[in-house]
């Protein structure tokens, strides 16, 4: 693979890790003013998938079509929905309007739960092991690093 190409796949890997993000920033952001605890439930599903896709997709050039989709259209569509359901419920609208739009917000959160699931299928399973020990490894690598200094920083050392 050209130097170029591992660029632009590196660039567009970037791109892919910094929507995930910012969505999961607004998601949290809605959730502050949400009261529904189905829909807060469904919104913590949402957002441990995310993370889950997010630590792993990095590490493979497949699924890139799909992850446009997520990242450029469903997510942000999803995230104007969750807004606007947030708005209906704080704003004291009809309770038979505020559960009409809560029963559709649930079941396109059910839907994308399901769209990131099958993405990660796209992801070979035997790398998304490996991915996944890999970043394990690094997370308690790091927490033993700032446990405890490297040698050649810990001070009159000889």
């Amino acid at each position: 693979m050209s130097e170029k190409t591992n660029d632009n796949i590196e660039i567009k890997r970037q791109e892919h890790l910094d929507k995930a993000a910012k969505t999961l920033t607004e998601i949290y952001r809605h959730m502050e003013s949400i009261r529904s605890a189905a829909v807060l439930n469904k919104l913590e599903m949402l957002v441990n998938r995310i993370k889950d896709l997010r630590d792993v997709q990095y590490l493979f050039d497949s699924g890139e079509y799909e992850l446009d989709r997520l990242y450029d259209r469903y997510l942000p569509y999803l995230l104007l929905v969750i807004g606007n359901y947030a708005e209906i419920e704080e704003t004291g609208h009809d309770p038979s309007e505020v559960q009409k739009v809560r029963e559709k917000l649930l079941k396109a959160l059910d839907t994308l739960i399901d769209v990131i699931l099958n993405i990660r299928d796209i992801l070979p399973q035997d790398e998304i092991s490996k991915a996944r020990a890999e970043s394990a490894a690094k997370k308690k690598k790091e927490e033993l690093d700032q446990m405890f200094p490297k040698i050649d920083e810990i001070k009159g050392f000889e």
